[in-house]
Parts: C-alpha cells; structure tokens; sequence
C-alpha cells in the first residue's frame, strides 16, 4: 500500500473502505471534465469504495485521490453506499412485472401494511404540532407521489388499486387536518398522539365539530401504543417527509453560519432522499455555486501568499485545485499557467491548456494572449505565438510586452 492509502482516513474524502457515487442530478455532458476526471467517473459505476476506484484507474494513487478531492469538491461526487444483499424472504407481489423500479414496489407494500393504523400525521409525514402551512406542502409531497396521473398508461397489475388507496388516504388525512374543527375533534379523540410532543390537542370549538372516528390505537393499552408509535417512526415513509424538513433547516442555519461545506453535505443528503424535487435541486446547485466561489476565493488567496514566500510549487498546487475546481475562474487558470511555465521542468502542455482556457473564457484580455504566445514560444510554437500577439496587439495597441514580443519573433536578430 502507498503512502496515499497508509492511513485509513483521507481528508476531503473519508476512509479506504468508504463509498462514493456520482451525486444525484449532476449532469456530466454540460460539465468541462479532463480525460482524468472522465476516466475516475467511468470507474465508480453505481459506487465503489476509494480503494476499487483507486485500483480500476490505473492512474498513481496519488493522483487519482487528487481528481477524487478535486470532483468531489465541484459536488460530482457525493458519499455512497452499496447495494444491500437480497436476503429473507420475498413477497410475491415484489415479483409482479408492472411499471415500477423494485424500491417503489417495496415502499408501496409496506405503506400498504401500515395504512390502516397509521395517523393522519403519519400519512402525511407531519408531527401533531404541525402548522397550516406545514400540513400544506406535506399533503403537495404525499400527493405528487401517489396521484394516480402520474402513473398514466403504465401497466401497474394489482398495484394500481394499492396506490388508489394511498391516494385516497393521502386525502382524506389532509381533509381533516386542513379543516380546523374536523382537527379538533381528530385531535381530542386521540389524545395519545400528544404524549411524546409539548402539546395538547386543539381546544375544543366554539361550534359543533365534525364527528371523526378515533383510531384503533386510541383504544390499544399504552405499551402497545408505544410500540405502534416506535414502528411507524421507524417507517422510512414516515419518517421521509420530517428528515427532508430537518435536512433543509439545518442547511439553512449551517449557510447562516458561513459553512457552506455543511450545508452542501446536507442538501445533497435532502436532494438523494427526493431526487425529483426540483425546489431541492436548485437549492442545491446554487449552494454548490457558492461553495465553489467561496473555495476557488480561499486556494487563490492561500497561492498568493505562498507564491510571494518563494514556496512555488505549494502555489502551483493552490492554484492547480482553484483552476480544477472552478473551470470557469480566468484567473485561476491564468495564475497556474503562469507559475507553471516560469517553473524549472514546468508541464508546457498542461500550461498551454490553461492558458487557452483563460483566453477562451475572457477573448479581449490582450494580457491572457500574451501568457498564452509566451508559453507557445516556450513549446516551440512560434507561428501560434505570433498569431495570439498579433490579436493581443489589435485589442491593445500600446500594450508594452506584446509589442516587444511580437517585434523579437518577426526580427529575431
């Protein structure tokens, strides 16, 4: 084992055994990748642990687990976990060849077990506390889920009347609970409810409320209760709607703080949990927007510092991670092709690719066409050179170094 792996955590990524996947969303044909970023991303399939990534790259560890820091930094890559093992027994409805991935199949079976004792909190994944506002979006989630037109023209065999049902008491929880008396009375005929939250149920209205059936729980003795509360808290169903709020507000108070690191660990959590919440995903991608500026701000700041030190190949290296990335950051590039090319045995080709970028991103800075023809007359690439000094030239007439460039290339003697 190398140096790179002798320890078993790596910072930025976690331990060898660790899993990691592409993050969810992240759409890989708009992203600039390098032929090494591409090959990393080929390697990890569905997930893989950063010992198999390591081992199926065919790079040096070392630089593999730098593309690794470096993908994972832009939000491509979010911790995984492996595919559990099929074991036990199998419902023979979880073997009906209908329109929907096994995971849905599942989730609607157990929910299906559950749906006659579960509450109208239960179903719509909200606590007895919950607010209007609250049991609102609850009941848009519950709803987008299990509405019928969503599944419109699928062959869904005996599921179809499974997930008519779900809808059905989707609606009927948000009926009550949407109706301030009907939700009192829900409330006072089951007060057990309450037991686990600083809270009582509703005060009693003014005027005659709804009648509403209490639950079967109401009339179980109170370990039993307890032990039917334990297991719909277990229900991943459940338990989603309150872990997705949880996820979201905790990302918001770690974005108060300044951490954006957290806050994009969580969203990303949020975002894995609901895939197609399209509010979520753009949270999460202006988020990734802003951990990648506030990053690209900090490597340039501590490449500066390390650069006027003398210590260059610690700037390089700075700079190298801000210009990996933020593809988009001239500066960055234009910082690393620069330090690179003045570097004894500096990489020509990867400071020639930089500083394309750089005058790719920003065609009218003359400054970046004059580090570009530089490097060129470095590689032996005269014509190129002169060709980029030429333009630099046009768009700045009275700049110095690309006319006395330009005028050493046409008379050399």
């Amino acid at each position: 084992m190398s140096s790179a792996l002798s320890s078993e955590a790596i910072v930025g990524l976690g331990n060898r055994s660790d899993y990691l996947a592409v993050a969810p969303g992240a759409d890989l044909q708009r992203l600039t990748l390098l032929a090494d970023e591409r090959l990393v991303i080929a390697s990890i399939g569905r997930a893989a642990t950063i010992n198999e990534i390591v081992t199926r790259t065919g790079l040096e560890e070392a630089k593999t687990i730098a593309v690794l820091l470096g993908l994972r930094a832009k939000g491509v890559l979010v911790p995984g976990r492996a595919a559990p093992p099929r074991s036990g027994a199998v419902d023979a409805s979880t073997l009906e060849e209908v329109d929907l991935e096994a995971d849905r199949k599942s989730e609607i079976l157990a929910l299906e077990g559950l749906i006659d004792t579960a509450s109208h909190y239960d179903i719509l994944g909200v606590s007895p506390t919950a607010g209007p506002d609250e049991i609102r979006r609850a009941y848009y989630e519950a709803s987008r889920r299990f509405h019928p037109d969503r599944y419109f023209q699928k062959n869904l065999g005996s599921f179809r009347a499974r997930i008519e049902r779900l809808y059905r008491r989707v609606n009927e929880a948000s009926s009550v609970l949407s109706d301030q008396e009907r939700r009192a009375a829900y409330d006072r005929a089951n007060p057990e409810l309450f037991e686990h939250f600083r809270a009582t149920p509703l005060p009693i209205s003014m005027t005659p409320a709804t009648p509403t059936h209490p639950m079967p729980a109401a009339n179980l003795p109170p370990e039993r209760a307890a032990e039917r509360r334990a297991r719909l808290a277990r229900h991943p169903y459940f338990a989603r709607g309150q872990k997705l709020r949880d996820l979201a507000a905790e990302a918001k108070e770690a974005v108060a703080k300044g951490d954006l690191d957290r806050a994009g660990t969580l969203m990303s959590q949020a975002v894995q949990m609901e895939p197609a919440n399209e509010e979520l995903r753009k949270e999460l991608a202006d988020l990734r927007r802003r951990q990648s500026a506030s990053r690209v701000k900090q490597e340039l700041a501590r490449g500066v510092e390390l650069e006027a030190r003398g210590e260059l190949d610690k700037a390089l290296t700075q700079y190298r991670m801000a210009a990996s990335t933020d593809q988009g950051h001239a500066e960055a590039a234009v910082r690393a092709a620069a330090l690179m090319s003045r570097m004894e045995g500096g990489d020509l080709k990867e400071a020639k690719a930089l500083a394309q970028r750089a005058v790719d991103l920003l065609p009218k800075s003359a400054n970046h066409r004059v580090l570009l023809a530089k490097i060129l007359v470095q590689a032996d690439m005269k014509k190129l050179a002169r060709r980029e000094l030429e333009e630099a030239v046009r768009l700045d007439p009275d700049h110095a170094d690309a006319r006395a460039l330009l005028k050493k290339l046409k008379w050399p003697f």
